[in-house]
């Protein structure tokens, strides 16, 4: 009695079962579904600016920087 590799109805690609799937089909899977964008944080484009200011200060260079939100005055005077 020979082993053939089962296709289920639930899920044709055979994905969904250990036992069926290969490396090549999760790389395929994953690919298809792959985010071709990723966010940047605000400060990328301030980044020169973040690195003198560090050096002109003589402290080590951080990633980031504080964010200015647009906040209300009341912000925290809110009750939900």
């Amino acid at each position: 009695m020979g082993l053939k590799k089962r296709k289920f109805d639930y899920d044709p690609s055979g994905l969904r079962t250990f036992k069926s799937i290969t490396q090549p089909a999760t790389n395929a899977a994953l690919q298809a579904r792959f985010v071709d964008h990723t966010p940047l944080p605000e400060w990328v484009n301030h980044e020169d600016e973040i690195v003198a200011n560090a050096k002109k200060k003589g402290i080590p260079v951080t990633f980031g920087r504080r964010f200015k939100y647009d906040m209300p005055a009341e912000y925290n005077q809110l009750r939900w």
